[in-house]
């Protein structure tokens, strides 16, 4: 959903901001990824060492948002299976279904508020291509 989302941005609305949020658009799409490098960091500092974080108000460029979202969805899916198969996950608070549920209410909220941040600036994106981030089995995805 991250990478249909981004794909939709034009790099030219990364700097987009609301008055309610601090974070730009670019920002914002750092922000899902830097999460999830601070969780594998904790979690499995060996895994993917070689994840890149974003500094705050760096210029973004959509080639290598997609390389480390691309990296870091993988990180985090090694986390939930090593997780699921041992039913916890080491420097989380609880068991390795709640930090899925964690993880999809984090980067949903968080794509929300791009979402809201581009409309405030008056960059709506299409209405049929937004719906895509709510059917998960949509020919889209696949």
């Amino acid at each position: 959903m991250n990478e249909l989302l981004l794909n939709l941005i034009d790099e030219k609305y990364y700097n987009d901001s609301s008055a309610g949020n601090s974070r730009n658009a670019g920002d914002q799409l750092a922000h899902i990824h830097n999460i999830r490098v601070e969780w594998t960091k904790a979690i499995d500092p060996l895994l993917y060492a070689d994840e890149k974080e974003f500094p705050s108000n760096e210029p973004l460029q959509r080639k290598s948002l997609l390389e480390e979202f691309q990296k870091s969805t993988k990180a985090i899916s090694d986390i939930l299976y090593k997780g699921i198969k041992k039913g916890t996950i080491k420097g989380f608070h609880s068991n390795a279904v709640v930090f899925l549920c964690y993880m999809i209410s984090h980067e949903s909220h968080t794509r929300g508020q791009i979402i809201m941040t581009l409309k405030d600036s008056g960059h709506k994106l299409d209405s049929n291509a937004l719906y895509g981030l709510w059917d998960w089995d949509s020919p889209v995805h696949k």
